[in-house]
């Protein structure tokens, strides 16, 4: 059994997620059953919320990973998260 050859890697940049990037981070996704799956459209959507932090890694040009944050008021209350939380229940059924 021969080993495989090394590869030769290029210098890794750590950048910008540009909408141009949704299309190799949601095949990255598909690679990994365990992680969410977002739509090509659901990343560049993201791209244009307030406090959202979307980096990519490169390697000869080509994404090869990706990093996602965001600080949102409904983020930082775990009461409000979800269609299910408490601040949902009280708009629709108003004070408990």
């Amino acid at each position: 059994m021969a080993a495989e050859p090394k590869r030769k890697r290029g210098e890794l940049t750590i950048r910008a997620f540009l909408e141009a990037d949704a299309a190799a981070v949601t095949e990255i996704l598909r690679t990994s059953p365990e992680a969410s799956q977002w739509t090509e459209w659901g990343f560049q959507e993201l791209l244009g919320w307030r406090g959202v932090l979307a980096l990519v890694s490169e390697d000869d040009r080509e994404v090869t990973g990706f990093l996602i944050d965001g600080n949102s008021p409904e983020r930082r209350d775990p009461q409000s998260r979800g269609p299910g939380g408490q601040a949902a229940k009280r708009r629709r059924h108003g004070p408990s």
